[in-house]
């Protein structure tokens, strides 16, 4: 549903490298997420609590933290409506790719979990939405999931 990795901070093993294919797309939104759909898929995505690096925001960051619970950071998401939507899409699509690279390796429900997912991208508003409820398919935190149901 959503990326929960910074790339620069990325440790995988030599199986994880090794499922990790040169795969050129569109449909891949970010490599760090990539990575780690691939490992959640057929490992175990874990996390270190001693930093590992000094990050650092600027104003030219490309990406980076947001403070999702200023209002500031609601008044830009409401205010890019169409933004929301396309995310929402580029998410469907990346899983679509998801899919059809790794369709082989995947069991039974990943596959029809994946599946119910992509679905969404034919559907009306009303059952994206249920999709969402019946297979909890939700974004963390109150705000994102209020968006799912707004927006998608």
């Amino acid at each position: 549903m959503q990326n929960s990795v910074t790339g620069c901070t990325v440790i995988i093993n030599r199986s994880a490298k090794d499922l990790v294919r040169n795969t050129a797309s569109d449909k891949i939104i970010m490599h760090d997420w990539w990575i780690a759909l691939i490992c959640s898929a057929f490992g175990i995505v874990d996390f270190l609590l001693t930093p590992t690096i000094k990050y650092r925001q600027h104003s030219n960051n490309e990406v980076g933290a947001k403070d999702a619970k200023s209002v500031e950071y609601l008044i830009s998401k409401i205010s890019k409506s169409d933004v929301a939507k396309q995310n929402f899409k580029n998410c469907l699509l990346q899983a679509e790719q998801f899919l059809t690279e790794y369709k082989k390796e995947l069991s039974p429900e990943q596959i029809t979990l994946l599946t119910a997912y992509i679905s969404m991208l034919k559907k009306n508003k009303i059952k994206r939405v249920s999709t969402v409820i019946t297979n909890g398919f939700w974004k963390k935190g109150l705000i994102k999931k209020v968006g799912q149901l707004i927006y998608h």
